[in-house]
C-alpha cells in the first residue's frame, strides 16, 4: 500500500466515522471496497464472486 493509498483509505474511514448516519455512507463504503479490490489486485471475476456471496447472504452490496 502506497502512502497515497493509505491517505485515501484513512480519509474515507474518517468520513464515515464523522457521520455514520449520513445518507452517503454506503457510497463511501463502496469506494473503500473498490480501493481494497485494487490493493489486492482482484480480477473482475473475483470481485463478482465476493459481491455474489454478499447477495446470497442477504447483505447489501
Amino acid at each position: 500500500m502506497t502512502s497515497t493509498q493509505k491517505a485515501e483509505l484513512s480519509r474515507l474511514v474518517k468520513q464515515i466515522l464523522a457521520d455514520p448516519q449520513s445518507d452517503g455512507v454506503r457510497d463511501v463504503e463502496r469506494e473503500i471496497d473498490e480501493l481494497v479490490y485494487q490493493l489486492y489486485g482482484l480480477t473482475d471475476a473475483e470481485i463478482e464472486l465476493i459481491k455474489q456471496t454478499y447477495r446470497d447472504a442477504g447483505m447489501e452490496v
